[in-house]
């Protein structure tokens, strides 16, 4: 799950219940941040500077956008897959930031992220394809 797919998915309960104000204040303060990820990091990595500011602004509204809705709704936050989530975001930072050091091809730095992620979704059985055929 990205960053984008959170925002959209909990921004859509706070309009949804009539948090608007609140989920507008939340996104103003993710362009604020976007703003200044952008200044700090293009002088030293051009354009791809602009992608990695708004990999960080997503993901970090999106955990946030998730904590607050549950426990505004007091909804459960499976544990597990804030872990996940977090291992994800790692892993690719990881993997973009060797990849920008190294000054490897784009295309291959997507190859190496995409088989990341389906090797964590293969050893974490994320999602559990036995629960999904049976319903």
């Amino acid at each position: 799950m990205s960053g984008y797919t959170l925002i959209q998915v909990y921004g859509t309960v706070l309009t949804a219940t009539g948090h608007i104000r609140q989920f507008v204040n939340i996104i103003f303060f993710a362009v604020i941040l976007n703003i200044i990820l952008n200044v700090l990091l293009i002088p030293q990595l051009g354009a791809k500077a602009s992608a990695i500011a708004s990999i960080i602004t997503q993901h970090l509204s999106g955990l946030y956008l998730l904590f607050l809705v549950s426990k505004q709704f007091n909804l459960p936050v499976n544990i597990r897959s804030v872990f996940l989530y977090i291992f994800s975001i790692a892993l690719y930072a990881l993997i973009l930031f060797i990849g920008i050091q190294l000054n490897m091809n784009e295309w291959l730095l997507i190859i190496c992220c995409l088989v990341a992620g389906f090797l964590t979704i293969l050893f974490t059985k994320t999602p559990d394809w036995r629960k999904m055929l049976i319903r």
